[in-house]
């Protein structure tokens, strides 16, 4: 079973043992289309303009239980040793709830609503009119270090930053957080703010991407840009005793340190809104699932130091002709898949998932629904 937020609710998805469906953690904004089916008339979800899917879905929880905006879902253990679920909402909301079930109402387990902690908090942090959470994570040796890592954006009239912010948490006191969280990284942006957090799971180092910040057709051409932050995945050191001006240590070993004009936290370039990423679970490969512009919806392999291309290209087609490939990496390295707007739109994110009896499929959302060809197709160069 694989457990989803989907449609505001939590719920268990049963799987046929021979496919693996990706579904929607959002409504889907384009019409899903393929050779010989009908076209998605917005009646229902289910099927979505084929026959009807190999799943069935149940709440997770008994009775009625709704989690408004929520867009991630973390295991944990509490310090009795049960297991939680810590529930994120994109509206700042943050819910702790047992594995085990719940018996009251889902708002008695909200821990705490974050935007107060952005707007007049005092000094140190900016006051921001909007504030939405992108993503989470506790910290790799919780609960020895019991830190919440959160990627958020704060947005002030046309200003608008993206942080990644680490809170405290008292885990004695049912998962209270302190009130100020720390400021670890941050950077200017419009929009494209896809953010995803996660360590790798070779060197325990905290990876996060940053979305272009652009607009349509990327005119400011911040994807081939390696002097900002924009358009990138990132790689830091949250552990270590941070360097003088930071509140992290750039690994030595990231592959632009020392390079000038290019920043050294970068890991790799050329995205233009890499809303999730994921590692393989054996093979250790980093996954980005990367909303296309104009045509294709991509999923890329990240290796060190590559370059996939944005804008001089999306996906595999050439886009803004007038510019070259730049940065230290002059190579394009193409997506996995590119699933062009015909069929589907908005790929958001995705994890592996490996049962024996379906062997080693990408389990991903996109959209609306992932269709069994794209499936299929990830299945061969997964092998």
């Amino acid at each position: 079973m694989i457990h989803h937020l989907l449609l505001n609710d939590f719920r268990t998805i049963t799987k046929s043992p021979l496919f693996v469906w990706g579904l929607a953690l959002c409504f889907f904004c384009g019409t899903v289309q393929s050779q010989g089916q009908i076209a998605w008339d917005n009646t229902a979800l289910d099927g979505a303009g084929i026959s009807g899917l190999d799943y069935q879905t149940k709440s997770f929880f008994e009775g009625d239980h709704r989690f408004p905006a929520a867009l991630d879902v973390i295991p944990y253990e509490n310090h009795k040793g049960e297991k939680e679920h810590l529930i994120l909402s994109r509206d700042g909301d943050l819910w702790s709830v047992p594995t085990k079930g719940i018996q009251a109402k889902a708002q008695e387990h909200l821990i705490m609503n974050i935007r107060s902690h952005f707007k007049d908090s005092g000094e140190g942090v900016p006051n921001y009119k909007s504030v939405q959470l992108l993503s989470g994570i506790l910290d790799r040796d919780w609960p020895k270090r019991p830190h919440l890592y959160l990627a958020v954006h704060g947005q002030s009239g046309t200003e608008g930053r993206c942080m990644i912010v680490r809170y405290t948490v008292n885990i004695e006191s049912g998962m209270s957080l302190k009130e100020k969280p720390d400021i670890l990284f941050s950077w200017k942006t419009i929009n494209h703010n896809g953010c995803d957090l996660q360590w790798g799971p070779k060197d325990g180092l905290l990876y996060f991407s940053a979305g272009d910040g652009s607009v349509q057709r990327d005119p400011q051409k911040v994807g081939q840009q390696v002097h900002v932050v924009r358009g990138s995945i990132l790689r830091i050191d949250v552990h270590s005793q941070p360097e003088s001006g930071r509140a992290y240590v750039i690994p030595p070993d990231n592959p632009f340190v020392g390079m000038k004009n290019v920043l050294s936290e970068i890991w790799a370039y050329g995205l233009r809104n890499p809303w999730r990423i994921c590692f393989h679970p054996t093979t250790k490969e980093l996954w980005v699932a990367d909303n296309g512009d104009e045509q294709w919806e991509m999923l890329h392999c990240v290796k060190r130091g590559s370059n996939a291309g944005w804008s001089s290209f999306e996906g595999h087609q050439p886009f803004n002709l007038d510019l070259p490939l730049g940065g230290p990496t002059r190579t394009h390295t193409p997506p996995r898949l590119a699933q062009d707007h015909s069929e589907l739109r908005s790929i958001i994110g995705g994890i592996y998932n490996r049962p024996i009896a379906i062997g080693n499929l990408m389990h991903f959302g996109v959209g609306a629904i992932a269709l069994i060809k794209i499936i299929s197709r990830i299945q061969i160069l997964g092998q």
